[in-house]
């Protein structure tokens, strides 16, 4: 259930942000991220996937998160983070930009998916998903924000995420909180921490 849940909910939704090129886990992006210091107690560094076990991805989640003109970053991480007593999850991605107008681009471009992506049915690793995503309270957070709470469901089972996207100087972090049951306000207290980071390597 935690590769599904990854795929539809991060890979998916972060598609602008892992858009070809970049530079991996590394440079100012990385030093962006989130650490397990950033989390309440109880949480941790979910394990690094093998080689050759990411789910493969359809990619059908929202026509609107996939424009055919994606704006490449010229650098980019992640981090994945688990809490096992609570089931939750938590992925955090950063993307750098050659300047201030490609990550406002990118923040427009997000918006429109969550206006768009009302309703959708996705299948991501042989599972057919379906569910719903709605906009949130815009967060008071970095230069600009924009919040969605989802909800997909797969033989019976259903995944709650709260989405957090920040813009700040020329790069866009996203945090995605997810789970059966996730922690309120946590995404939006990530988001915070995430968007100071961010800020020191985005200038």
């Amino acid at each position: 259930m935690r590769r599904l849940a990854f795929a539809v909910l991060v890979l998916s939704l972060l598609s602008l942000l892992a858009a070809c090129g970049g530079g991996g886990n590394g440079g100012k992006a990385a030093d962006a991220l989130l650490a397990v210091g950033d989390f309440p107690a109880g949480w941790s560094k979910a394990p690094a996937e093998e080689e050759g076990e990411e789910e493969e991805e359809d990619n059908d989640f929202c026509e609107a998160l996939n424009p055919d003109d994606e704006v490449k970053p010229v650098d980019e991480a992640e981090a994945e983070f688990q809490n096992s007593q609570g089931g939750l999850l938590a992925t955090h991605a950063v993307a750098l930009y050659d300047d201030v107008s490609k990550a406002r681009e990118v923040m427009e471009l997000l918006k429109k998916g969550v206006d768009e992506c009302k309703t959708f049915t996705t299948t991501q690793g042989g599972e057919t998903f379906n569910g719903t995503m709605t906009a949130a309270p815009k967060p008071s957070v970095g230069e600009d924000a924009v919040a969605a709470k989802l909800t997909a469901t797969t033989q019976g089972v259903t995944v709650n995420a709260d989405i957090v996207m920040v813009r700040q100087g020329r790069g866009v972090t996203v945090v995605v909180h997810f789970g059966l049951k996730p922690e309120a306000g946590l995404a939006e207290s990530l988001a915070g921490k995430a968007a100071d980071k961010l800020k020191a390597e985005a200038a």
